[in-house]
């Protein structure tokens, strides 16, 4: 691990574990407990679990947006009250013990996002053995299964090593057994979306009056960045410091890259015509940093812009004011 965190122009960064913003320095190898921020009045996001990381952007009108009509429905709609607690976390071995469930529970958030690597289960040449005992291993887990009986809501997204390989992208061989053991596993209806696409990204939207009788919109984006994308991270010619393992793609490579596929692209660019005072954005990989070599967004300069100017052109808020975005993210290593 390792590496410095790099704003990029036009987006302010946000630490989890102070009242005020102030910049963001990944959360490495922190052991597990309950870390809080206040991002607006009201709403606090508390992060539990191994590496964490979040940016909080600020965009809005003035930035880009044009009314393209009518947005799509979300894929969750929860109606009659304010968003106001999220906890999430990522990279949990269920074969250790996961004391983190209880606090998050007892903290009733409104949400918890498992933000990839919910089991750690790579598959072996033929055989996904390890993915299956890893999964069985988490349904049996105590502390997990207290959370289940707390009936904690819990929404994820699979990464690399819940999807039987390691940094694997479109041509991973095993994404459509991992994600059927996901969905089997979460007990996720015959007639949900999730069945139906390629992927599992998803949209949730929350909406209702807060304590004071303010309205609040709050819109959650949970990105898939492995189904769809391609092609394979280029390996570094030059291992060292910022280049660990995969160096950016390239002049016209750059432009043929995709980390979502044309259909989510065209889902998110839709979801972001709907009007939200916050934005919450999921992605398991890192979205801003740019000083390291490991998996992140800025491997595909194209797609990182895209994504950028995307929030920046998205709708403003409820209210016509400024929209808010804050970015959760996991994998680093």
């Amino acid at each position: 691990m390792g590496g410095t965190e790099h704003p990029t122009a036009g987006f302010s960064q946000l630490e989890l574990d102070v009242e005020k913003p102030a910049p963001l320095q990944p959360v490495e190898g922190a052991p597990p407990r309950r870390r809080c921020a206040r991002v607006q009045r009201g709403l606090t996001l508390c992060a539990v679990a191994l590496v964490v990381a979040a940016a909080c952007v600020g965009v809005g009108a003035g930035l880009g947006w044009v009314s393209r009509g009518s947005p799509p429905p979300p894929d969750d709609h929860v109606s009659g009250r304010a968003f106001s607690k999220l906890a999430f976390g990522s990279c949990a071995r269920a074969e250790l013990p996961q004391p983190f469930w209880r606090p998050i529970a007892e903290s009733r958030p409104d949400v918890f996002v498992f933000a990839g690597d919910i089991v750690y289960g790579d598959c072996e040449e033929k055989s996904c053995a390890p993915l299956d005992e890893a999964w069985s291993t988490l349904g049996t887990h105590p502390d997990f299964a207290f959370a289940r009986a707390s009936g904690l809501p819990i929404v994820g997204m699979l990464d690399d090593h819940d999807n039987g390989r390691n940094d694997a992208g479109q041509s991973n061989p095993f994404r459509n057994y991992a994600k059927a053991k996901f969905l089997e596993f979460f007990g996720v209806p015959a007639n949900d979306v999730w069945r139906r696409r390629e992927g599992l990204y998803r949209s949730q939207l929350y909406e209702g009056r807060t304590a004071d009788g303010e309205v609040r919109v709050t819109q959650l984006l949970l990105l898939d960045v492995r189904s769809a994308r391609t092609p394979a991270w280029t390996a570094a010619t030059a291992p060292g410091p910022g280049h660990e393992r995969y160096q950016p793609e390239e002049g016209v490579r750059s432009l043929e890259t995709s980390m979502l596929g044309a259909r989510q692209w065209a889902w998110l660019e839709g979801q972001l015509r709907t009007p939200a005072d916050l934005r919450i954005v999921v992605s398991t990989i890192q979205v801003l940093p740019q000083g390291h070599g490991w998996e992140h967004w800025a491997l595909y300069p194209s797609e990182l812009a895209r994504l950028l100017a995307a929030l920046r052109g998205g709708a403003p808020s409820s209210s016509g004011g400024q929209s808010g975005v804050v970015f959760l993210s996991g994998d680093r290593h």
